[in-house]
Order: structure tokens, then C-alpha cells, then sequence
């Protein structure tokens, strides 16, 4: 097996962008692959796992198709500003299109799991991840094949990739695509094309097909998880949620609103509008199952508008305005924390899907204990897995 990855990718300017210099991706030289079992990837699991993430953009599609749920759901957007954007920003929803296919043949959604004691549960669903450039390249230097089928459909596709160049992911997928003469084009350059596959911020669409098209973002959030783990939600909005499918492959996570410096979980939807109880009786459903928590926007992006508290409400309070609500009030998610521990390190693992269930790769990205994060990053090792 080949080692030195990293620097072979480096060499066709596979890698990261940062403060103007390309870094290495965080491979972890010394054990590139592994077998995807070790961490309880198998054709059951997997099967359960997509179609949990089936039905979860399912029920995000058909709340946003429908102009009473749409408004429903914008209410817990924060606005931001030009030079600070916040969850409506971030999320798309102003360019979401109703009914439109946004799962078409070509798209890809890296699916984080978290990893307890031989279980996984979604975590979060990236729908237009970066990541599957380094993951194609290094497969095809590790030998292995589960990448052959998508990138045969690239190669074939006739689209112009577009990205922002102001990402530091940028620079690899403009060299995916002159190693493979294939089209790109940065988005602040970006003119009328057929087929455009968007990796990219900007309202891009192509004449006839865009991959990733403006809106996609939209349905990706973990609010859409926190509705469907409340009972009464499917019955309002009219969908009919599979509750078992989802919480057993979805972890537990809860919508809450601040209000005044007070915390109140939502717990269901009575006549239209949301039901909440106080934090502390929230705690007391919950006593001796909780002890650290991760807070989230509505809308993330990356680790920004992510950090993590105990379980009292001061640290919570303190935690979400130093983080997610800087000034004002407004509604952030709650998300008990699950080890994701795996001799003595700190993991996450991620499967890429496609649009019907393909499985096109996967991989397992390792930090020290200490890290309460598994991210790509200086202290990070990521192995790719076979399945």
C-alpha cells in the first residue's frame, strides 16, 4: 500500500488553502484505510441510515413546498447582515424553488455519523460537501473502488464546476477538474452555462441542469430532525413521519427558543403554533441522561455557530451568546452529546450517498479525546473505509 498520500495529492494540488499556502489534507499516512466494520458499517446499517436521511429531506421538501409550513419554518430564522450572515442567510431559504428535484443523478450528501459503542446515528447531512474530491483522488491511490461509478458520471456530466474562490477547498476542485479536463470556473467569473455543478454560495443555476442548485442548503438543517423527533409534528404538517426509522438512526435533538435569557424546549405543534416547556422541566424528563450538550444555529456552517456546555442553564446561556446569539432573542438547537469514542480517540465517521442510496465512499476522521470535536484540522487523521 502506497503511503504518503497527502503529499501525492499535494503534488496535483489536492489540498487546503489556508493564509494563502496549500496544506496537506489530514490523511493519516501511517493507516490509510480500514475496514468500514470496525465501526458498525454494514449493508444493514447503511440501508437504515439512508433511508432515515430519506425520509428526513422527504419531510424538509414537502414542509418547504407548502406556503403555510414555509412561513411556519422561517420563523425561527434569525436574520443577519451582509458582512454577518445568520441562520436565513446560511440556510437558502430565499432561493429554495418548490417541487424542484434538488436529489438529481448527480448529487452527493455526506452523511456525519456519530459512532457509541458499535451504533451510528446522523449527526449532521452535508448536501454540498467538499470533501469527495480528496476522497475520489485517494481512493484511486489506495486502490480502492467505491468512488468509480460517481466519478465515471462526472467525467461524463459536460457540467462547469463552480466554486467560491474565497473558500480554501476551492483550489482542489479547480485541480480535480484541469487534472481530468474538465470545466471550472470561480464564481465570481461564472457566465451562462447548460450544466453547472455548484459548489458555491452564489445564486448560480445552469440553462438546463444545475447540480446543487441555490435552495438545496435549506433542507439540510437539524431543525427538520428536531420537528421529527416531537410526535405531533407529522400530524400538522401533514406527513406522515416514520417516528421508530428516525429516532433509532437519527440522534436525539431538540429546537429551543431564548427569549429574555430564558430557555424554553419545544416539545410539539397545538393549533399552529409551537408548545414549549422551561429548560429545568425539560432537565427533569431528561435527569442522568445528559450531561454535555452541543448547541447549534439553526444553520451551521463548518464549526461556526457550533459549541458545546454542560447541562445547566447558566453555561447554556453564557455558551449560545458568545457563539449563536450574539444580541436579541431567537431559537438555537440543543443536541445531548454521544461519546463518539473509539479506542481512546475521539471519531466521526461519514458515509457519502447518492441520490438513490449509491454508496460512493466513506470515512473515518480521528482527533484526540480531548478534542470535543471530530473535524479535519491540525491534530486530525482521516482514514478511508472499505465497505
Amino acid at each position: 500500500m502506497k503511503t504518503n498520500i497527502k503529499n501525492e495529492l499535494l503534488k496535483d494540488g489536492i489540498g487546503f488553502v489556508r493564509d494563502g499556502n496549500l496544506i496537506p489534507f489530514s490523511i493519516d499516512d501511517q493507516n490509510p484505510m480500514q475496514n468500514g466494520s470496525i465501526y458498525g458499517l454494514n449493508k444493514n446499517s447503511l440501508t437504515q441510515i439512508f433511508l432515515a436521511w430519506k425520509q428526513w429531506r422527504k419531510f424538509a421538501q414537502w414542509s418547504l413546498d407548502r406556503e403555510n409550513n414555509s412561513r411556519f419554518f422561517t420563523q425561527f430564522l434569525k436574520r443577519g447582515t451582509e458582512k454577518r450572515w445568520s441562520d436565513l442567510e446560511r440556510s437558502e431559504t430565499v432561493d429554495y424553488v418548490k417541487s424542484k428535484n434538488y436529489f438529481c443523478d448527480l448529487h452527493i450528501t455526506r452523511v456525519d455519523l456519530a459512532y457509541n459503542n458499535g451504533t451510528l446515528k446522523i449527526l449532521d447531512p452535508n448536501v454540498v460537501p467538499y470533501g469527495m474530491i480528496q476522497l475520489i483522488e485517494s481512493e484511486k491511490i489506495l486502490g480502492m473502488n467505491h468512488h468509480i461509478e460517481y466519478f465515471n458520471k462526472l467525467l461524463v456530466s459536460n457540467c462547469v464546476f463552480v466554486a467560491d474562490e474565497s473558500h480554501g477547498g476551492s483550489h482542489s476542485i479547480k485541480s480535480f477538474c484541469e487534472k481530468y479536463n474538465m470545466k471550472f470556473m470561480y464564481s465570481h467569473n461564472m457566465i451562462m452555462s447548460e450544466s453547472v455543478y455548484r459548489i458555491s454560495r452564489r445564486n448560480i443555476v445552469g440553462s438546463i441542469r444545475t447540480v446543487n442548485a441555490p435552495g438545496i442548503r435549506s433542507i439540510e438543517s437539524q431543525f427538520w430532525s428536531a420537528l421529527m423527533n416531537m410526535n405531533s409534528t407529522g400530524e400538522y404538517l401533514n406527513f406522515n413521519v416514520d417516528n421508530k426509522l428516525h429516532r433509532k438512526n437519527t440522534a436525539s435533538c431538540y429546537l429551543v427558543k431564548l427569549e429574555n435569557d430564558i430557555l424554553q424546549v419545544a416539545t410539539g405543534i397545538h393549533n399552529g403554533e409551537m408548545k414549549y416547556i422551561s429548560y429545568k422541566d425539560f432537565l427533569d424528563i431528561h435527569w442522568g441522561q445528559i450531561d454535555e450538550m452541543f448547541l447549534k444555529g439553526i444553520y451551521t456552517s463548518g464549526c461556526h455557530q457550533v459549541t458545546f456546555s454542560d447541562y445547566k442553564a447558566t453555561s447554556i446561556l453564557k455558551a449560545v451568546r458568545s457563539k449563536i446569539i450574539l444580541n436579541g432573542d431567537g431559537y438555537f438547537l440543543l443536541q445531548p452529546s454521544i461519546p463518539c469514542v473509539f479506542n481512546d480517540e475521539r471519531i466521526r465517521v461519514s458515509v457519502y450517498f447518492g441520490n438513490n442510496g449509491q454508496i460512493y465512499g466513506a470515512e473515518v476522521t480521528r482527533v484526540p479525546l480531548k478534542n470535543k470535536l471530530a473535524h479535519d484540522g491540525e491534530h486530525a487523521k482521516i482514514s478511508y473505509l472499505q465497505l
